[in-house]
């Protein structure tokens, strides 16, 4: 731009000379020489100025045409950065947009938390009250017993029927596990067996029901209690069932139909949730099981 402003001022001098003398100018500058030498002497000159002419014409020609092509480039390039500009913007709000959804997923997060830890500790509550009124309601039935002067109810072969009769896979056996529904380590206190819903329950022994009700966590559950065997209290458990068929002091005949197979309470789907308890300690039913 400085080369510009150069030339141009040197062009507008040679343009205000030309307006002032005109072509006419040239012709007096040859015809005042003295001879033919001063003539052609004169005539190199003039060529040369003209030859000048033409050279600061067509640099300054060139010139505003750099200038012309580097205002383009320069429109281009703003261009350009407006829409960097722009997709900076957008992937601000894009990252904005980012940080508000993973604040609601930590805060989703933090509240299925919360939910869970509820769960297990009602369901840990409600367990533990089961096993109290197990006990419980055993304690009354030999009360009943005793005062009815009846036999007292031995559970004499120390084995159990299988209680969803053609169905012999286990989904989740007597272990620790990692609990579907809390996601947090528990032990399993009996054994999972799938089968479609209204499957036939069975009671893996005779008995009476000591308890037949709906719990949060078991769902609908039965409880049987079969007496004593070597002085121990057996009692087995029949848990999510869709519907129980038995009531709470109906006397039960091993093999005899009590619930249907279901998926209430806190279950992930159609299974029987079977639980041996001695002495009121759950152990494995596997043990009780002649295969």
């Amino acid at each position: 731009i400085v080369e510009q402003a150069g030339y141009k001022e040197d062009v507008e001098k040679r343009i205000k000379v030309m307006y002032e003398y005109g072509d006419s100018g040239y012709i007096d500058v040859l015809l005042e020489a003295d001879n033919l030498m001063d003539f052609f002497t004169r005539m190199e000159y003039l060529t040369q100025i003209l030859n000048y002419d033409d050279n600061m014409f067509e640099k300054l020609e060139n010139i505003q045409i750099d200038i012309e092509e580097q205002k383009a480039q320069l429109e281009l390039e703003g261009a350009s950065l407006d829409h960097l500009k722009a997709e900076a913007d957008l992937q601000k709000n894009q990252l904005e947009d980012l940080y508000i959804e993973k604040n609601i997923q930590v805060d989703k997060l933090q509240n299925d938390k919360e939910m869970r830890l509820a769960q297990i500790a009602e369901q840990e509550a409600e367990r533990a009250e089961i096993d109290k009124q197990i006990q419980i309601e055993i304690e009354k039935e030999k009360e009943r017993i005793r005062k009815a002067n009846k036999k007292k109810l031995i559970f004499s072969d120390g084995e159990f029927k299988w209680p969803v009769e053609g169905y012999y896979t286990i989904s989740s056996p007597f272990q620790t596990r990692i609990s579907p529904i809390t996601g947090r380590e528990e032990h399993h206190n009996g054994l999972d067996i799938p089968a479609p819903k209204g499957t036939e329950v069975r009671a893996a022994a005779s008995g009476y029901v000591v308890l037949s009700y709906k719990s949060s966590s078991y769902g609908n559950v039965v409880i049987i209690s079969h007496g004593t065997n070597n002085g121990k209290d057996y009692v087995t458990l029949y848990a999510h069932n869709s519907k129980n068929l038995v009531n709470k002091g109906d006397a039960i005949v091993k093999g005899d139909l009590i619930a249907l197979v279901g998926s209430t309470g806190w279950s992930t789907g159609n299974h029987s949730h079977f639980g041996v308890q001695i002495d009121g300690v759950w152990v494995n039913p596997a043990r009780y099981f002649n295969y």
